[in-house]
């Protein structure tokens, strides 16, 4: 799901609501009813175990695996497509609490560097400089139509609550690495 299908899933959630109490139609309660479950499922089950996952070989990189429909729909409006769909998504996080200020940009390095072995789409956003050696990269591969960075975020709205980073800073983008570009 990703952070933006957390988001989009909660203002579903809080709209819905609002309709329901409302109507107070038993119907319209169950469908609420189901749409908590992906929301708790995601807090209290896939966001640990996919932090645990990546801690085996990342030090402040999670990555989240998305569904492909997911990754189709936020990538719509970039007008940008990747040249295969069938390597797996997943949606690039930071979680840069567990190290000092010193240490995060070469642990980011190094867990960039691991992830470029790994095929697959890489989606994010996020308001954290990047280290100058990866953006050369990915503007080189942008350049190969493998990959797109723009100012900015995708087009979901952040929940209230939810946004940790500030909109006017902030970069969104992918890229696909397949194995022919490993080195």
């Amino acid at each position: 799901m990703g952070v933006n299908g957390f988001s989009l899933t909660l203002w579903l959630f809080s709209g819905l609501t609002i309709l329901f109490m409302l109507t107070l139609n038993a119907v319209f309660w169950i469908i609420l009813f189901c749409l908590c479950l992906p929301i708790l499922k995601f807090l209290f089950y896939d966001k640990k175990k996919y932090i645990k996952e990546s801690r085996e070989y990342l030090k402040v990189v999670t990555l989240l695996p998305l569904n492909s429909f997911w990754a189709k729909s936020l990538l719509y409006f970039t007008k940008w497509t990747p040249p295969d769909w069938s390597v797996p998504i997943y949606e690039v996080h930071l979680d840069i609490k567990k190290a000092s200020q010193s240490e995060i940009t070469t642990l980011l390095q190094q867990d960039l560097r691991c992830i470029k072995n790994r095929p697959g789409i890489y989606i994010w956003q996020t308001s954290f400089p990047i280290p100058s050696d990866i953006r050369k990269e990915i503007r080189k591969m942008t350049k190969q139509k493998l990959a797109f960075w723009q100012k900015g975020s995708f087009w979901v709205p952040s929940f209230p609550g939810t946004q940790l980073e500030k909109n006017k800073n902030c970069r969104y983008g992918a890229v696909y690495l397949e194995e022919a570009d490993l080195n």
